[in-house]
């Protein structure tokens, strides 16, 4: 089994194995690739990760494994209130505006195609 993690202050991605044999039950491992400051949410489908941060959607590329990742887009609309986490919905990305800077409700969401 395999998560995939980011780090929002830096940006950094890590891959996470579950594995009973190695300490503490798991193996990290830094994924090279593009840094994501402030990112949050994270949608992985098939090869392709969608990272979610205050300045929009960041499409990386996913090696085979996960090993590693490429830039592939972004995904910006004037919707967007400090988008937290993504879902995807038929042709279209679910956006969760958490807004948690201002907290101005009603929190809302956006719906981008892909």
């Amino acid at each position: 089994h395999r998560l995939l993690s980011v780090q929002t202050l830096d940006g950094k991605l890590f891959r996470i194995d579950l594995d009973p044999h190695a300490a503490h039950g798991r193996t990290i491992t830094p994924v090279p690739g593009p840094e994501i400051r402030g990112a949050d949410g994270l949608l992985v489908e098939a090869s392709r990760l969608v990272v979610v941060s205050s300045a929009g959607l960041t499409l990386l590329n996913l090696d085979p494994d996960a090993r590693a990742a490429t830039p592939a887009g972004r995904v910006d609309d004037p919707t967007f209130r400090a988008p937290s986490t993504v879902a995807k919905a038929g042709d279209r990305y679910l956006v969760t505006n958490a807004d948690f800077a201002k907290s101005r409700s009603p929190f809302t969401i956006s719906s981008v195609a892909i």
